[in-house]
């Protein structure tokens, strides 16, 4: 009887081939788990609800405060695919619900509605702001963008309305797409182009804004986002007669090429029509639509003269308008441009070029000298953006002046960035431009209970507000703002970080699956270190017992939404910004479920 043939496992034998060494697994994650009753719950210090176990985790129950959902629906949905909604708490916590998706337990989005408008202008109206579109009323070609609003108010109170970039939350902007309009009714008889979007139900700002070529048509800024139609005519411009809204512009040197208009002088956004000057003296129309304070302009708009697209080394002409009085604008007389080259260096003996990124912005641009006396004004503003190269040398045109430049050096090189005060009267090959050291910071994550927390993500993030820098919180200008950074804890829960000099609000976020909640400890203040000194120590940073968000989430005809990314955001401080307080993934039954701090 013959042998049986040996059967050699496969797994021997790629035991085998790699060798006798020992097999090394991955370790186990240190970090502690929110587990119950292994450890009680009241061995954690809170305030508010006294946690209690549930399903073998310790829990303050449901996140009670207010806050703002932004759900973003993945691309390979069938409904609303690569779409944002934003969802309020006090909204779907009281909606009545349905058999399908009851309430406090699920959240129906909102439908997508699909709208089409256009921009007409009646003949008359066309005639008076300079623009020949013919005997009938016709159809411009433009372009509507839906901005995201959010209402933002106590309850029962008359809500005032924020767009969501300016309280921190992310949006979508939804911008139309053009439709050809069989009907010809367009210039000369021309097909006309209307406008098609497909947007989510909600509150919007919508801006029509007619197209080039339409520049003396006024945009269209309403809270009506679908209204259809938006005629202009005599009845809806805010001054019909052109009167209050005529405005002159002088320039000795010419205006050929210049532009004006009125734009909001917080959000830098026009509002008027545009007018192209020529010759020394122009005379034009500033019409607007919605923008009045009773009979007269609003304030907090501004007159703006800007140069030639392309131009270098002229600056832009801002004046404010007041009581609805001061149109008109008289460009002064400016010396010419000058080259300024120089070096990004370190502050170090060692004197060290540096490839940064470099903004030259005004605060005061020189007119000429009037009878021998230097004149400033910061009616003129000038920006420009350069880099340097791996040398740190750098050069460009600036018109003299006053102003600060903000370096930024290239990450990885391990400085940070810094604001300078230059001032620019002639040419110069020698401006320096020194960076600032990284400021050291170190602490400790810790859990309610004393335990340090292992493993953690400690992520630094600039705050909305600088107070260091000035209009910072006005507009999100990325060079006013200190770069981000990133660490984690180690065995002892401590962490170190390497950042700029500015405000960050620093988040913890425990490893996944712990049981325990991302806590954010807002408006951080960074100083650069000084000489010698080492690093700067915070105090501990305390993650608690959780608070829960949890919700199956639906499309409006009751099928669920899985792998949608779920963010929720509050209010950490009384009008201050939304700050992003934890975040979770739906699954294929369209649940998830978010640990927040109480």
């Amino acid at each position: 009887m013959s042998a049986r043939p040996r059967r050699v496992s496969t797994v021997a034998l790629i035991a085998l081939g790699v060798g006798c060494g020992a097999i090394e697994g991955v370790p186990r994650s240190r970090a502690p788990g929110n587990e119950c009753p292994d450890r009680p719950c009241e061995a954690y210090a809170y305030t508010g609800t006294k946690p209690t176990c549930v399903f073998g985790r310790c829990d303050a129950g449901r996140a009670t405060f207010d806050y703002v959902l932004v759900v973003s629906v993945p691309t390979t949905s069938f409904f609303a695919a690569g779409r944002t909604f934003t969802l309020r708490s006090r909204e779907f916590s009281a909606a009545k619900g349905t058999a399908k998706c009851p309430a406090l337990t699920c959240i129906a989005l909102p439908p997508l509605v699909p709208w089409q408008g256009e921009y007409r202008v009646a003949p008359g109206t066309a005639a008076k702001l300079g623009v020949a579109v013919g005997a009938k009323e016709a159809t411009v070609p433009a372009l509507a963008t839906f901005v995201p609003r959010l209402a933002d108010g106590a309850p029962g109170s008359s809500d005032g309305i924020s767009d969501l970039e300016t309280l921190g939350l992310p949006s979508d902007v939804v911008q139309s797409e053009a439709v050809v309009v069989a009907e010809p009714r367009g210039p000369f008889g021309a097909h006309a182009i209307s406008m098609t979007a497909l947007v989510p139900q909600g509150n919007y700002e919508r801006r029509i804004v007619p197209a080039e070529g339409y520049d003396a048509l006024p945009p269209v800024i309403t809270g009506a986002a679908f209204a259809g139609q938006d005629v202009v005519s005599d009845a809806t411009l805010d001054d019909p007669s052109g009167d209050a809204r005529r405005s002159v512009v002088r320039r000795k040197a010419g205006l050929d090429g210049f532009r004006v208009f009125i734009q909001d002088a917080q959000l830098e956004r026009r509002v008027s029509a545009m007018h192209l000057l020529s010759g020394v003296v122009s005379t034009v129309r500033l019409d607007t639509i919605g923008e009045n304070d009773g009979a007269v302009l609003r304030n907090n708009l501004d007159v703006v003269v800007a140069p030639p697209l392309g131009a270098i080394g002229v600056p832009t002409y801002v004046s404010a308008v007041i009581q609805g009085v001061g149109l008109d604008a008289t460009y002064p007389d400016l010396p010419p441009p000058v080259a300024v080259s120089g070096v990004v260096v370190t502050p170090d003996a060692s004197a060290i070029g540096l490839a940064a990124e470099i903004v030259f912005d005004s605060t005061n641009v020189a007119l000429v000298p009037t009878e021998g006396v230097a004149v400033k004004t910061r009616q003129l503003r000038y920006r420009t953006w350069l880099r340097s190269d791996a040398r740190g040398r750098f050069a460009t045109v600036l018109p003299p002046g006053e102003y600060l430049a903000y370096v930024r050096p290239d990450r990885g090189l391990g400085w940070g960035r810094q604001r300078v005060a230059v001032s620019v009267d002639s040419p110069t090959s020698s401006l320096t431009l020194p960076v600032l050291p990284l400021a050291v910071v170190e602490g400790r994550a810790v859990l309610a209970d004393g335990r340090p927390l292992v493993d953690a993500d400690v992520v630094a993030e600039a705050a909305a507000t600088q107070p260091d820098e000035e209009g910072a919180a006005r507009a999100r200008r990325s060079w006013l703002f200190p770069r981000g950074a990133r660490g984690r804890t180690d065995g002892e829960g401590r962490y170190v970080l390497a950042l700029e000099q500015g405000t960050y609000d620093l988040t913890v976020i425990p490893e996944p699956g712990s049981g325990f909640p991302r806590v954010v400890s807002p408006s951080r203040s960074v100083a650069p270190p000084a000489p010698g000194a080492g690093s700067v120590t915070l105090e501990p940073l305390r993650v608690p017992v959780p608070a829960r968000i949890g919700y199956t989430l639906q499309d409006p005809s009751g099928n669920v939404i899985p792998r949608a990314v779920v963010r929720a955001y509050a209010r950490l401080a009384r009008g201050g910004p939304y700050l992003e307080i934890g975040e979770g993934v739906t699954d294929r039954a369209g649940r998830f479920e978010i640990l927040v701090s109480p």
